[in-house]
């Protein structure tokens, strides 16, 4: 059959018209939506040490000792987050006459020892005075700052990061009298009421304190990012959430 030469044009459209629309199916993807994230607040903290001090008691609370028989007591405290321990003694000889004073007093000496029987501290008083003994603890932790949803959740944060042991170090301190240049009376009164001292234990530990930064939430570098999925089925998320800097 011989076609009219606008027919042959027509039907040359028609073919083309159809190429390109079966061309463009084969190219068409539909753009997927851009998947939106809901924007959590994520407020920034300070976080600042403190020492706390409590005080400890020893076992033995006579504090009395003769140059037979030296005092003996023992302590514990809890290792976690401990800065140190400060052990205060003060003497003062109970008897030291009216002359001769210098040769007639007495000596006492404080050791510390820990838990393995092994020699921490020791210190000596003559006649009267005091002295401050120190057992270090560790170093405090150098935290800095926490990014957290809220003041609950900086909390667990800051608690994850610090020891929780609920370990204790246990002590003993003994104190022992050397006496001057003995008098009859000064014996007597020694071997009666022995010699007497005072002591106070401090145990120091860390308090960490959290404090918000102020307007910490108005920063977008604290906040998840939203991104768009392209041709994944898979949402991945970025964020700039960090729980310590």
């Amino acid at each position: 059959m011989n076609l009219k030469k606008s027919d042959k044009i027509i039907a040359l459209v028609a073919v083309v018209i159809l190429i390109i629309a079966a061309i463009g199916v084969i190219l068409y993807t539909e753009k997927k939506p851009e998947v939106k994230l809901a924007v959590k607040e994520m407020f920034l903290y300070n976080v600042t040490v403190e020492t706390n001090p409590s005080s400890l008691t020893l076992d033995n609370t006579d504090y009395t000792m003769t140059n037979k028989k030296p005092y003996t007591g023992t302590f514990e405290v809890t290792s976690d987050n401990l800065e140190g321990i400060d052990i205060y003694i003060e003497y003062k000889d109970n008897d030291r006459g009216l002359f001769f004073k210098e040769s007639r007093k007495n000596t006492i000496t404080v050791t510390v020892y820990d838990e393995a029987k092994t020699e921490v501290l020791t210190t000596k008083i003559i006649g009267m005075g005091n002295e401050t003994l120190n057992i270090p603890g560790s170093k405090a932790l150098d935290i800095g700052q926490i990014i957290a949803k809220d003041i609950n959740d900086a909390r667990e944060k800051l608690a994850e990061n610090l020891s929780k042991t609920g370990l204790t170090q246990k002590y003993t301190i003994e104190v022992s009298v050397k006496y001057g240049e003995v008098r009859i009376r000064k014996k007597i009164i020694e071997k009666l009421s022995g010699d007497s001292f005072t002591i106070e234990i401090t145990a120091n530990h860390y308090d960490y304190q959290l404090e918000e930064v102020k307007n910490s939430n108005s920063d977008d570098g604290y906040e998840e990012t939203i991104i768009q999925s392209g041709y994944s089925s898979i949402s991945y998320v970025s964020t700039n959430y960090i729980g310590f800097h």
